[in-house]
């Protein structure tokens, strides 16, 4: 993993230029306003030792507020557990934003997008898209992340004026407001040599009848959202999905053993990562946080607990 590859956290705060910070050097980054904090936040709604990111495997990052006084937004919803960050994710902790930028993920861990086979990935739900950034690496393929609510028809064309187009492109419909079919017919307009394979997070399961309308609309395949923690046991129906995706590239060899191994990994982050520390660290931060004797009154507009501390 290289400087500019690892996973960075951008921290925006009014009247103060953004803060980057690569979490690259350590597994658990502490967050708060004590000056001890690996991320020291300067906000009168932060607590001490307000939340922690954990880093697993250079690539993967938790959120967990450590039972803050005022609390933590994600999209305007109070985070209650651990969550599992992607690309673009967006963080509020009083007035200020923590923004997760990762946006190239390889297995060679290359500076620069690579010359390799490389797919385009847009999704709704952090832990969906992880599972398919595995599974790709896996096959050796490099991941492009794109947020989403971004003007998907307009990012393919502009990629593929330069020349950058990927050949796959795997799009989580419940993350674009675009018409995907509108999206497919236009690829096929433009003669752009481009597979779409559909994902939907929102379903646990895709009709037979409605798989084969998609694949006759020229879509590669459409998927319903994997388990996360049981992949291992869905070993089969994975390796299947892959060989899909493989047409691709024009490749119909599987590498099985990559695949498996990631699975198996991606069943442990899922069942272990949501500690990020241990009870005797959160215990040891939450009697710092008591000691803050600070007098001042929390927002009102704020998630709602008291006041800072």
């Amino acid at each position: 993993m290289t400087l500019d590859n690892a996973p960075q956290l951008i921290v925006q705060s009014p009247a103060i230029d953004p803060r980057r910070f690569q979490l690259l050097e350590h597994t658990e980054w502490t967050i708060g306003r004590d000056p001890t904090n690996l991320i020291q936040i300067l906000d009168r709604y932060a607590s001490r030792f307000h939340a922690v990111l954990g880093v697993f495997e250079d690539r993967h990052v938790y959120f967990r507020d450590l039972n803050s006084r005022n609390g933590t937004l994600m999209d305007g919803q109070p985070i209650t557990e651990p969550v599992l960050l992607k690309h673009g994710d967006r963080i509020t902790i009083g007035n200020t934003a923590l923004v997760l930028k990762h946006n190239y993920v390889t297995t060679v861990h290359s500076a620069l997008p690579s010359t390799r086979k490389q797919a385009l990935m847009i999704h709704a739900s952090a832990v969906q898209g992880k599972i398919w950034q595995e599974i790709l690496l896996s096959q050796s393929i490099d991941v492009l992340w794109e947020v989403p609510g971004v003007h998907l028809q307009q990012i393919i064309g502009l990629q593929a004026t330069a020349n950058l187009l990927p050949p796959l492109l795997i799009i989580d419909i419940q993350a674009v407001k675009e018409d995907i079919y509108g999206l497919c017919h236009w690829c096929r307009q433009q003669g752009l040599s481009v597979q779409i394979l559909l994902i939907d997070s929102s379903r646990s399961d895709i009709p037979d009848s409605e798989q084969t309308y998609i694949n006759k609309l020229g879509f590669l395949s459409l998927f319903s959202a994997l388990p996360a923690g049981q992949l291992s046991t869905l070993r089969p129906y994975v390796f299947q999905m892959t060989l899909s995706l493989l047409t691709a590239f024009h490749e119909h060899t599987l590498n099985r053993d990559p695949l498996s191994y990631a699975l198996q990994t991606l069943d442990q982050l899922f069942s272990q990562a949501p500690m990020i520390i241990s009870k005797t660290r959160q215990a040891e931060l939450d009697a710092m946080n008591s000691e803050d004797l600070t007098s001042l009154k929390a927002d009102p507009r704020k998630v709602g607990k008291s006041q800072p501390r």
